[in-house]
Order: structure tokens, then sequence, then C-alpha cells
């Protein structure tokens, strides 16, 4: 049973990236089919979808097709509207949670603070935080573990030590360093549960010009046997 659903699996992947390619001209991307697969609902299927593709009626029918190939359904009215009331009466951000089975880092939400923490108490908030909402954590994104049955509810001591370390060694390093990427990776920033819908359109584009540009590029291979040198020059 095991190996047909892996079967499965992977014919369904098969089918959205090609379909994925179909709704926008862009192929073999595995790892965005791979990610709204992994959503558990229609509204998030539409959610990341658009935010990652655009808002677009081959991507808006691909959405619903993938839903449906999936068996998911939409919300509920009542759980629409506990949504909508929830989150107009609570302020919410998004925090990282690393599934334990397969490393992925979810974005998972939590209640906002209303004023900064200190450092040193950083960890601890956070932590707190996110085990308020545990019966709200997702599946992985990734592997589709459930996330509030694997994480510890108490981590061991060094664990905490070693994140206020980590945390203090990153704060006193920005007082010194300021480091400018020129070689920005637009499709990760694309591809983040912790990129906005705005941010992650705006990444995309950006990774589209970046491989138009680089297709554009020509290059002239000289090569010579007597000598046994081979030069490569970039074409104006």
């Amino acid at each position: 049973m095991a190996a047909l659903a892996q079967s499965d699996d992977a014919a369904l992947l098969a089918w959205a990236t090609e379909a994925l390619a179909k709704a926008t001209g862009v192929r073999g991307e595995a790892d965005i089919a791979r990610h709204l697969l992994a959503q558990t609902t229609m509204e998030a299927v539409d959610e990341a979808a658009h935010g990652l593709l655009g808002a677009t009626p081959a991507v808006a029918a691909f959405a619903r097709e993938l839903s449906k190939k999936k068996g998911l359904v939409a919300a509920s009215q009542r759980e629409r509207r506990r949504r909508r009331e929830a989150k107009g009466s609570l302020k919410v951000e998004r925090a990282p949670l690393n599934c334990l089975r397969c490393g992925f880092v979810n974005a998972v939400t939590v209640e906002a603070r209303e004023t900064p923490v200190a450092p040193d108490a950083a960890y601890d908030d956070i932590w707190a935080r996110l085990n308020a909402r545990r019966d709200e954590w997702p599946a992985c994104g990734f592997c589709g573990a459930a996330l509030s049955e694997q994480s510890d509810p108490s981590p061991s001591p060094d664990a905490v030590a070693l994140a206020k370390r980590l945390a203090k060694y990153d704060r006193e390093s920005a007082r010194r360093t300021s480091v400018v990427d020129d070689q920005q990776d637009w499709y990760e920033v694309a591809a983040s549960p912790f990129s906005t819908s705005e941010e992650a359109a705006e990444a995309w584009r950006k990774e589209e010009e970046r491989r138009e540009a680089a297709a554009k590029r020509e290059f002239r291979i000289d090569i010579d046997v007597a000598a046994g040198e081979v030069k490569v020059e970039e074409a104006a």
C-alpha cells in the first residue's frame, strides 16, 4: 500500500509540474508544484498559486484543477466567518518552525507582540507564542508530517543556550558588518512561505528577467589544437 501511495504521489507531482508549465510557460518547476501540493485547503492552494505565479486566469484554472485532483473542498461559510473574525480581533504574524522529520522550515501563525522583547528572552518568547497556538499547527509543507505531534514542548537546556549564544553572535556581528548581496537568489524569495504575495510576485518577475538575460548570453570557443589551448569568450 505504501508503494502504491508513493506511486500516486509521484504521478500527481508529474501532472502538477506539467500543468504548471502549461499555465505559466515555465517548465521543470517541481519545487513550486510540490509546495502547492502540500497545501491542505482550496483557499491555501489559491493563495499560494497566486502569490508565486501571479493572478492570471490560467493560474486560477490550474489551482482549481489541482485542488480537485487532491480532493480538497472549500472551507464552509461558518469556518470562513470564524477565520475573518479571528483575524480581525487578533494581530498575528508568522514564525519559523522546523519539521523534525525532513527539516523543512514551516511558516506557523503566532500571536504578534505589541512591544519588542529583550534579545536574551527572544527564544523563550517565541516558543511560548508557538505553543499557545499548537492546536492550529498545520502539517509540514514538504513531507506532510503533523507538526503538533513531533515537537518537544520542553527544549533541552543545551538547545536554549545554543540559540541564545547564536543570537548574541548575530547581534554583535550586525553592528560591525554590512553585506550587499548582488547575486540575490530571487527564486528562494519567491518560494519562501515567509514572503508576502507582493514580495513573491516581484521576486518571481526578477527571476524571470534573470533567466531571460542568461538565455541571451552568447559564448565563442576558440580551440587551438597546435598550442593545446581552449579560449572561451563572451560575445558582446
